[in-house]
This record gives C-alpha cells, structure tokens and sequence, in this order.
C-alpha cells in the first residue's frame, strides 16, 4: 500500500508506524504527522530516493491541514498547485502521493524556476538540492499566501513557513506563526501539535 494511504487512513488510537523501504513514519494520533526514523530493513531503493517520496508525502499532507485565502484561487475549481524548487526526478514522488488525494479540487504539480512561476502556486517546496538560493527564493515570495517548506538551517529566519529538520536519523519539521500569519494561512492546531517547535519570533527583515 501507498505510504500516503496509509498517512490518510491512520485516525486516532495507539502508536502505529508506516514503513516505506527503509524509512518509517512515526507518530501518534492524527495527524499522520511527526518523525521520519530509518529502519535496518534492506531496501531496493537508494536511501535519498525514498527521503525524497517520504518528504513528498508529509508536503502533500501538510496541505490538507492548512487553510488558504479564498482570494488565492481563481474560482472553487481552480487547481492547487505545489511548485518544486530543485532536481526535477522529485516531481514524480509528489505526483504520486498527490494523486491518493480526494479533495474538491485537482492537484497539479509544477517544477518552478522563476520567482514568477512560484508566485502561481500555493505551496512551495526548495529543496537542499537548491539551498544555495533558499534566501533569495523566500525573500521573493514572502508578501504572497504561499505555503513555503524549506530545508536549510536558516530556512525559518529567511521567511519559510516550515522547515524540514534532520536529527540523526529521524527527519522531523519546524513552524514559523509569522510567517504562516504573514501569508494569510491558517495551519490546523492538529498539525502544529505535532510540530518540532512552532516559532513565535518574527522571522529577519529583507
């Protein structure tokens, strides 16, 4: 089974683990959301290739807890769009686990590489693949109702909304509140329960 089936079917109840490769994700309750742990299990894959599928499912999940302006959509059909800033290989993984999404609008996946392009999605992933530029892309997408997942240890004070954090083995996130009130997003209480650390403090000043 999908390792986003198995994010969506979990409701709450005791300590469960979805097992992807070599990777699981553990948590408890719901959401299906908090840590990401290897496991000594062989796998066919690479290890950075089911990172990546694994960091496409808690992207794609993260969604489905945030609430959007109504103004950021064209009409109550319009797409959801997630850009990806970074290697174009990952836009599979997010395909993937969009489409076990049944929601009231269609998903669409797009690779970004102009600020202009990024400012037509609703959610935005950078990934460490282009860390290098992590700044200059939230600093141009800080005025918009964007969810930004950054990776980056500075990825928080840049102005991302969240940021994937590595601890050894375990892969958890971070949230920034003004940077989620900036955007004009709303993220569920049940998510940021979840949340390593949700950060209170403005984020730097361009």
């Amino acid at each position: 089974m999908e390792l986003l089936k198995h994010l969506l079917s979990c409701g709450r109840g005791p300590f469960f683990v979805v097992t992807v490769g070599t990777f699981a994700l553990l948590a408890r309750g719901e959401p299906s959301l908090a840590v990401l742990q290897t496991t000594p299990q062989a796998s066919a894959q690479p290890a950075i290739a089911q990172e990546s599928r694994v960091k496409a499912a808690f992207v794609v999940k993260f969604t489905q807890y945030t609430t959007w302006p109504a103004a950021a959509f064209e009409s109550a059909t319009a797409p959801f769009v997630i850009g990806i800033i970074g290697p174009s290989s990952s836009i599979a993984d997010f395909e993937q686990e969009a489409r076990a999404i049944a929601g009231p609008r269609p998903i669409e996946v797009r690779l970004v590489t102009t600020p202009e392009g990024a400012t037509r999605c609703h959610a935005i992933y950078i990934s460490k693949a282009d860390s290098r530029a992590e700044e200059n892309w939230l600093q141009a997408l800080r005025a918009n109702p964007i969810l930004t997942v950054g990776e980056t240890d500075r990825a928080i004070e840049y102005g991302a909304v969240i940021r994937f954090v590595t601890e050894g083995k375990k892969i958890r996130f971070e949230v920034s509140r003004p940077a989620m009130e900036r955007a004009g997003l709303k993220i569920s209480s049940d998510m940021l329960r979840y949340a390593k650390t949700v950060h209170n403090k403005p984020e730097a000043q361009p």
